[in-house]
């Protein structure tokens, strides 16, 4: 995602302030919003997210991305729950870098799902893998 340079600006300050998130999680949360909206919700702008679609996007973007070792990197980052997730977010909201619906609340982002049943199990296949599937070819040999 391309950030807008003020927007990065605004980030790396909240993320500058200290406290139990390192740089790269403040980033990836922002990446995932743009993820969500255009990967979950099929949307080219930005539009409000709730909770669930953010997390979703957050969830797809991070086993995009690092696969088997989502877990250790979000974990790294400080990033150990999707309440976690629901920190930054609010923390973006307060700071003017986001805005939030009257309905959203951080409570929404609490237990939305486990961090290690997600991050360190293999995601579910999505239907029966046929001898034509590609991933199904990789293992025929």
């Amino acid at each position: 995602m391309k950030q807008n340079p003020e927007v990065a600006k605004r980030i790396e300050a909240l993320a500058a302030k200290g406290g139990r998130y390192r740089r790269e999680a403040w980033f990836f949360v922002a990446r995932s919003l743009s993820f969500a909206n255009r990967e979950v919700r099929g949307q080219a702008r930005h539009q409000h997210l709730n909770a669930a679609d953010l997390l979703e996007g957050f969830r797809q973007l991070a086993r995009q991305e690092y696969g088997p070792l989502a877990l250790d990197v979000l974990n790294f980052w400080g990033l150990r729950s999707t309440r976690d997730v629901g920190e930054i977010v609010f923390a973006m909201v307060r700071a003017g870098i986001l805005a939030s619906r009257r309905e959203d609340v951080l409570a929404d982002f609490d237990d939305a799902y486990d961090f290690h049943r997600e991050f360190l199990e293999p995601p579910a296949p999505a239907g029966p893998a046929t001898a034509t599937d590609s991933k199904a070819t990789r293992y025929i040999a």
